[in-house]
């Protein structure tokens, strides 16, 4: 979803003296005051699946070693379900295959098992729209069969966040309950698994105030804090939530300030990474923000706290979704489209400068069933150093992609070209 950069500034400037209920992150590196959690126990309609992955895995996750290895050449793609079966509910009230599948997030397990999950609806927002996921264990070809992982029947779920836990191997997923009309209502909310996806906590609300939406995964701060990377809807800006206890009582929550907010508008969706010298570099999708056609990046010297002015970075954007990833070697990949105005190629991409400059492109996906081939989600395998990749297959399916660092560098594709009078 796009919108229009004149408008929303305008809107901007008229309502930013209301903005006092955003957390700053001024100069000084302070940030707002941090949120005791709240912990909400679920509506009787929620269902939580407590048989969806059986045999969970029992290992414990750990960071991925840096003496891995070089995987050899690996590619290779396909869908985690075939198209459009999975069904739902159409305005009439009628079961329909023909829904909404977006948004998905890939996770890897320390054995190697792969999970995603994702959002499956009418469409976006609809009151059917619910979190689905599915596995593919160690050694199998396909991914298994679909389950619900959380469903909540009087409203809609979004934007799903896998993550395992890098010190226990536990499973956390953050996602957005629509608490009203519109992604602008949107809560952020977090469960966790202890035992591999076959029970779930109740969700545990990170956000009261409405319009704040996830889409990346977080990361571990040199600090031991953690930094999930958020946006305000409302206001299309990047804000994030960091935690000194993973998320377990007290966390902060990092707005734009008010005096530069402006300067942050149409910036979304960052995807964060960890630098060498612990400073964090962010990309983010541009939604009629600066720099047209250009990913937008930002840097932070202070955990998160305050960000640079966004830039231009190499990297094309259409106004959609992306993610990066720090692999064993050191260097850095992102999965996007690789064009400046459409979803589609899905492509990956190296940097061995951690996000400056791009040195070795690979489209992977050139087409979906007449369709956009977006969101992309990237996730390294900590069993050989690969990556897994899963995105939005024509929103009929969630599409996936396994490449190792050696493929991409020598796939040889470029950066598309992003004209000046974009």
């Amino acid at each position: 979803m796009r919108r229009d950069g004149g408008f929303l500034a305008a809107f901007l400037a008229m309502a930013i003296g209301g903005m006092a209920a955003l957390a700053g992150c001024g100069g000084d590196g302070g940030s707002g005051p941090a949120n005791d959690a709240v912990v909400d126990t679920p509506d009787a309609a929620a269902e939580v699946a407590t048989d969806a992955l059986p045999d969970a895995a029992e290992e414990v996750a750990s960071d991925v070693p840096h003496e891995l290895p070089p995987a050899g050449p690996v590619f290779e793609k396909g869908l985690v379900l075939p198209l459009d079966s999975i069904p739902c509910t159409a305005k009439d009230g009628l079961p329909t295959n023909a829904c909404n599948h977006h948004g998905s997030s890939v996770a890897v397990q320390a054995d190697g098992t792969v999970l995603v999950a994702w959002y499956t609806g009418l469409g976006e927002y609809s009151m059917d729209s619910r979190i689905v996921w599915a596995r593919k264990a160690p050694g199998e070809e396909a991914f298994g069969e679909w389950s619900v992982l959380y469903d909540e029947q009087t409203v809609p779920e979004g934007n799903p966040v896998l993550h395992v836990d890098d010190r226990t191997g536990d499973l956390w997923l953050f996602y957005v309950k629509v608490d009203g009309t519109s992604w602008n209502d949107g809560l952020i909310r977090l469960i966790r698994s202890t035992d591999g996806g076959a029970h779930w906590s109740p969700p545990q609300t990170l956000r009261s105030e409405r319009n704040w939406m996830t889409r990346n995964h977080p990361i571990r701060l040199p600090s031991g804090e953690m930094l999930l990377p958020c946006y305000n809807e409302t206001f299309y800006v990047p804000t994030f939530l960091i935690s000194q206890d993973d998320f377990q009582s007290r966390w902060e929550e990092v707005s734009p300030p008010e005096e530069t907010l402006l300067l942050y508008l149409g910036q979304i969706q960052p995807t964060v990474i960890l630098r060498d010298d612990d400073s964090l570099f962010a990309l983010m999708r541009n939604s009629d923000g600066p720099h047209p056609g250009h990913a937008i990046q930002s840097i932070s010297t202070d955990d998160g706290r305050t960000w640079t002015e966004g830039a231009a970075n190499p990297l094309p954007n259409p106004g959609a979704a992306m993610e990066m990833v720090r692999m064993p070697s050191g260097a850095v990949m992102a999965t996007f489209n690789n064009h400046p105005e459409a979803r589609l190629p899905l492509a990956v991409a190296l940097s061995d400068d951690q996000g400056a400059t791009w040195s070795a492109v690979a489209n992977v996906v050139e087409a979906c069933e007449s369709g956009e081939c977006s969101y992309p989600s990237i996730a390294v395998d900590p069993t050989d150093g690969t990556a897994w990749v899963t995105y939005t297959h024509a929103r009929r399916s969630i599409g996936w992609v396994h490449v190792s660092e050696a493929w991409v560098r020598a796939k040889g594709d470029a950066l598309a070209a992003i004209p000046n009078s974009f």
